[in-house]
């Protein structure tokens, strides 16, 4: 039986805000581990800023300047009822309670293509297939929504990210002049 969660961290917070939807199968995904998912909203900023906290050196990749703080309240500031909308984000909890990795996707409008904004793992984690089991169940979910391509910008100094990305049938779309050190990769799903 698995440790229960803290009361901020069930999965119960969601389903009292929104009505079942197929992002769901994002949260199975720790089940091969021993542990369980939860849709990230308010209530589990204490738990997003530790993580972040233990993923200092990702953070520096992902978000250049930014403290964890102001990253935990964007991932964590988020109402549940816009789970499977416009913004997903998923936390995945080990079999003590603690979390995992963190996989944030937003919709473009229209949500035919998926951006994902951060997937990250915890370092001690890292090399199980978390973060690819959460890429595989990512595209079944945008699928079932209709979308047609989820696109993962990654900074080409990331070298982690940029495999992780290429192994998980990603393939280089260009980058932006905007940011010429970030690869726009993307995966055509439908």
């Amino acid at each position: 039986m698995l440790p229960a969660l803290p009361a901020n961290s069930s999965t119960a917070c969601e389903r009292r805000h929104r009505a079942p939807c197929a992002a769901d199968a994002l949260l199975e995904v720790p089940a091969a581990y021993g542990g369980r998912g939860a849709f990230l909203c308010a209530g589990h900023r204490p738990m997003v800023e530790a993580f972040l906290a233990r993923c200092r050196e990702d953070l520096a990749l992902l978000a250049p300047g930014a403290a964890p703080v102001d990253l935990a309240a964007s991932l964590a500031d988020l109402p549940c009822e816009l789970v499977g909308r416009e913004r997903v984000v998923a936390g995945l909890f080990d079999g003590e309670g603690e979390l995992a990795a963190v996989l944030d996707v937003r919709a473009a409008p229209g949500g035919r293509a998926w951006t994902i904004a951060a997937v990250m793992v915890r370092p001690d984690l890292r090399g199980r297939g978390i973060a690819a089991a959460l890429l595989e169940a990512l595209e079944g979910w945008v699928k079932s929504e209709g979308g047609e391509a989820i696109r993962f910008p990654v900074d080409r100094r990331n070298r982690p990210a940029v495999c992780l990305a290429r192994r998980a049938g990603f393939a280089p779309r260009g980058s932006s002049p905007r940011a010429p050190h970030v690869e726009d990769l993307v995966r055509q799903v439908a």
